[in-house]
C-alpha cells in the first residue's frame, strides 16, 4: 500500500503511555522497542508492521516540569510537517493523549497540546489511562475539565492487570472502545482535514492568480499607447485558462486524491481488525460541478477598460478584481461543504453497519 498508519501518543512523562500501547498492540510493539525512555529531543518514529498493515508509532520524548518550551517549539515543528499543504499520507492518522486519571486532574498543559492538535484539525481521542483507581464522581470531575472539547472522544481505560496489596486484582478495560473511536476518528479527521486541505490548495490558487493579474495587467495600463482592448483580451484568456487549467483541473485532482485516502483508510480498518464491511468511493460516484465562468465580471471588465465606469481605470479595475477573487472563494467554499457532506454520510453509514 502507498500509506503508513501513522499513530502518534502524546501526554506528559509517567501517564502510561508505553502501557497503553502495549495494550492497545500486544507483542509486536513489545519487540520493536515503542515506549523505551526517550531522552532526546522530538518526536522519535518507530516502524513496524500490526498485521499486514505498515505503521510508524511516533514517540515524543518526556514532558516534565521546566520543558514546556522546548517541548512545544518541538510539537510546532511536528505539526508543520503533516500540515494541510501536505498529502494525508504524511499526516498522523490517530491521535492519542494520555491523562492519568490516577492524578485526578488535568494540567493547563494538558489544554494547551490538545488545543494545538484541534487547531491544526486533528481529531483527538484523550485517554485517561490508570482509570482503575477512580471512582465514578471522580471521573465526571474529569471529564468536566475538559468541557471546552466538547466534541472530542474521552476514554477511560486500565491498560494492566495488577494484584493489589489486598490480594484483589484490577482488570484491563477500554479497548474494545479505543478500537471503535479509533475508526470512528479516522472518519473524523478526514470530515475535519481532507475539506480543509482542499480549501487551503484552492485559496492559494485563487490568491496567486488575481495577485498576478494586477501585477502583470494592471501595471500594463500605465503605458502610454497600450491598447485596452488588447489587456482585456489578455485578462479574459487567462481567467479562462485558470478555470479550466487550474481550478476545474485541480478540483478533479483532489477528488481522487481523496479516493485514494479513503481506499487506505479502508486498509488501515481491516487490518486493525476495526471494521467488518468495506466502504467504497468511486470517484464517478461523486460529483462537483466545475467551476464556471463569470459573465458579469467580463463585461464590468471591459466597460472599466473603456472607460465607461465612471472612475479611474486602475481603481475600477482593483474593485472588479477583488469581487472576483470573493465569487471564487464563495465557490470553492461551496464545492468544499459538499466534500465534507458526502464524507459525512460516508461516516455515518460505516459506523452504523458497526453499531
Amino acid at each position: 500500500m502507498s500509506m503508513r498508519y501513522n499513530i502518534v501518543v502524546v501526554g506528559i512523562t509517567g501517564v502510561g503511555k508505553s502501557a497503553l500501547i502495549n495494550y492497545l498492540y500486544g507483542e509486536k510493539i513489545r519487540e520493536s522497542g515503542v515506549g523505551k525512555p526517550v531522552s532526546t529531543r522530538g518526536f522519535h518514529p518507530t516502524e513496524l508492521y500490526i498485521n499486514n498493515l505498515p505503521v510508524t508509532i511516533y514517540d515524543s520524548w518526556g514532558l516534565e516540569v521546566g520543558k514546556d518550551k522546548e517541548w512545544m517549539e518541538d510539537l510546532n515543528e511536528e505539526l508543520a510537517k503533516r500540515g494541510l499543504d501536505k498529502p494525508a499520507n504524511e499526516w498522523f492518522h490517530s491521535v492519542f493523549y494520555c491523562i492519568s486519571a490516577s492524578g485526578a486532574r488535568v494540567q493547563d498543559t494538558d489544554r494547551e497540546i490538545i488545543r494545538k492538535f484541534v487547531k491544526e484539525k486533528y481529531n483527538v481521542t484523550i485517554i485517561f489511562t490508570k482509570s482503575d483507581t477512580l471512582s465514578e464522581e471522580e471521573g465526571q470531575h474529569l471529564t468536566w475539565a475538559l468541557e471546552e472539547f466538547v466534541n472530542l472522544d474521552k476514554i477511560f481505560v486500565c491498560s494492566e492487570a495488577k494484584k493489589r496489596m489486598d490480594g484483589s486484582v484490577t482488570k484491563t478495560f477500554g479497548k474494545e472502545e479505543i478500537e471503535y473511536h479509533t475508526l470512528k476518528g479516522f472518519w473524523d479527521s478526514l470530515i475535519l482535514r481532507l475539506p480543509a486541505r482542499y480549501e487551503t490548495i484552492m485559496e492559494k490558487e485563487i490568491n496567486e492568480f488575481v495577485t498576478s493579474v494586477k501585477t502583470v495587467h494592471l501595471a500594463n495600463l500605465s503605458w502610454i499607447g497600450i491598447n485596452k482592448e488588447e489587456v482585456y483580451q489578455s485578462i479574459y484568456k487567462d481567467c479562462k485558462l485558470f478555470i479550466s487549467k487550474i481550478l476545474n483541473k485541480q478540483t478533479i485532482d483532489f477528488i481522487q486524491e481523496m479516493a485514494n485516502t479513503l481506499e487506505n483508510y479502508e486498509i488501515f480498518a481491516r487490518e486493525l481488525e476495526l471494521k467488518k464491511d468495506e466502504f467504497k468511493f468511486k470517484v464517478d460516484d461523486f460529483v462537483v460541478d466545475p467551476y464556471t465562468e463569470d459573465g458579469d465580471f467580463f463585461q464590468a471588465l471591459k466597460e472599466a477598460l473603456t472607460g465607461k465606469g465612471g472612475t479611474t481605470i486602475k481603481t475600477e479595475m482593483e474593485k472588479l478584481l477583488s469581487k472576483y477573487r470573493a465569487k471564487l472563494i464563495l465557490e470553492q467554499r461551496y464545492k468544499r461543504d459538499e466534500i465534507k457532506r458526502v464524507l459525512t454520510q460516508m461516516r455515518d453509514s460505516s459506523l452504523k453497519s458497526e453499531g
